[in-house]
């Protein structure tokens, strides 16, 4: 996986690419299972499953959720046990 640093200002949470200086983090390389930037797509992940980062991030977002609903209707039972 390829390391990220936060920006610089405190307010700013966009990622940038630690390879590629400057270059902020906009996509998800699904076959490495790393954020990587646009250079990092063509240049070191050409030819990988790449999907945009915000669809990445609401897929996981839809499939926690769905974890936690099934986690809270079950637990009960195993509380019983």
């Amino acid at each position: 996986m390829l390391p990220v640093t936060q920006g610089e200002d405190q307010d700013d949470h966009d990622n940038y690419c630690r390879v590629h200086k400057g270059e902020t983090i906009k996509y998800y390389c699904e076959t490495c299972n790393a954020p990587i930037c646009l250079p990092c797509t063509f240049l070191d992940h050409k030819g990988h499953q790449i999907e945009e980062i915000k669809n990445v991030r609401d897929s996981f977002n839809e499939v926690s959720y769905t974890t936690t609903v099934h986690v809270i209707k079950v637990e009960p039972h195993f509380i019983a046990i």
